[in-house]
Formats: structure tokens, sequence, C-alpha cells
């Protein structure tokens, strides 16, 4: 959660979901289904997190504004309830995030409160 600028709540980690498996049979569907369930398992503890740091904020947060994979970020918002409907506040701009953790935090913050000024003539 950033104010003015400034990050004043923070929470980073790491989890590991598999990448897909290329092989056919039914190793790959025991795999498919595996990873499905790190996928579900994974937003559901994100959500978790997210919200319980988000509701620390009733009423003053005025945006979401979020970092990464499109598609992930949609099926994330799709499974989770967020505090607040800040799901129906989310920002259309994604923030560029490379590597998670602090750093990544900081410049997404920087790049969230950023602007660009277009002149036309």
């Amino acid at each position: 959660i950033a104010e003015d600028g400034e990050l004043v709540t923070t929470k980073t980690g790491s989890r590991y979901v598999k990448g897909q498996h290329r092989k056919g049979g039914q190793s790959s569907n025991r795999f498919r289904r595996g990873r499905e369930r790190w996928i579900r398992e994974l937003f559901d503890r994100a959500g978790e997190v997210a919200s319980s740091r988000l509701g620390e904020y009733p009423g003053e947060l005025d945006f979401l504004s979020l970092g990464g994979d499109r598609v992930v970020l949609g099926q994330f918002l799709k499974r989770v309830n967020l505090p607040d409907d800040l799901s129906e506040r989310v920002l259309p701009n994604r923030v560029a995030v490379d590597q998670p953790g602090r750093k990544a935090l900081d410049d997404a913050v920087r790049d969230a409160w950023s602007f660009r000024v277009f002149e036309y003539e």
C-alpha cells in the first residue's frame, strides 16, 4: 500500500508453480491437475494476504494498481474477493514487474504514481 508515492505496507514472499509439461499421456494430465491446484492455492493465499492488508484501510484506498501478466491477473481477480469493492477500481494500465521482491514494489509505486504528459501542436 502506497501513500503519497511511498510504500507504507508491504508483503513479499515466494511460492513456486512449475511451468507447463510438454509431454503427453497420463502423467501429463496428472501434472496439469497438480499445476492447477498449485495455482489455486497460490491465488487463495495471495488473496487472503491481500484482503487482510487491504482490509486495514477501509474506505481509504482510491484504486488498485496491479503488475504482472494480464491473463494471470484476470484469473486472480476472478478467484479472490477483495475488500471495499477494490476489484472494481483496478487501474487499466498494468505496472511492469520483472522480478518479484522489494525492489519491484518500489519501482511499481514509482511507476503507479508517475504520469506522462503529451503535448499536441
